[in-house]
């Protein structure tokens, strides 16, 4: 599992344009196992990484996404004016995919679901779904306490594919079953 940690000052300065970069009032901290990826979110928090990112590799073309709560953000491919967002996203073999519980005008999501095809020279390659599911709670002391969210995410019933933790770049990494890490 990995624990992030995301910050409300970055979902503002997404909302506003920014970039990772530019975003990151924000930390990380690995917590890992061999089950689902864990993603935290406590607000006024920072994270060096804004959202949550999935790395595909599969040896593709694109990978189109969609999701029904959130916001899917393509940090991997700002075009010189704006990084591409929405509940819908095509993304470039070498761009991670990445993930927002907020999506600029309502909460902050608990559940979403992201389906994504994974097209290659040849067509459609991979299609599945990765189901994020958070809990609500609160850390610390009590004149100190923070709303957090815990988040986890499963690749589910995707023959073929297997999601685990990017230790390298941090999030989740998904790759065929059986691919050498």
């Amino acid at each position: 599992m990995k624990k992030w940690v995301l910050g409300a000052a970055f979902l503002a300065a997404v909302a506003a344009g920014c970039g990772p970069q530019e975003a990151a009032s924000a930390s990380t901290e690995a917590v890992i196992s061999s089950e689902d990826v864990e993603w935290e979110f406590q607000p006024l928090m920072s994270s060096q990484s804004p959202a949550f990112p999935f790395r595909f590799e599969l040896g593709h073309e694109r990978v189109e996404a969609a999701c029904d709560a959130g916001l899917l953000i393509g940090f991997d491919d700002h075009n010189g004016t704006e990084y591409p967002t929405g509940s819908t996203l095509s993304v470039p073999a070498g761009s991670r995919l990445y993930w927002s519980p907020w999506d600029g005008t309502s909460e902050i999501s608990l559940n979403a679901e992201i389906t994504f095809t994974v097209y290659d020279s040849s067509g459609e390659a991979y299609s599945g779904s990765i189901q994020i599911n958070g809990t609500r709670g609160e850390v610390g002391e009590p004149e100190e306490s923070v709303v957090e969210v815990v988040y986890l995410a499963s690749l589910d019933g995707q023959d073929g594919l297997l999601m685990t933790q990017d230790e390298a770049a941090g999030g989740a990494r998904i790759t065929a079953a059986g691919a050498q890490a």
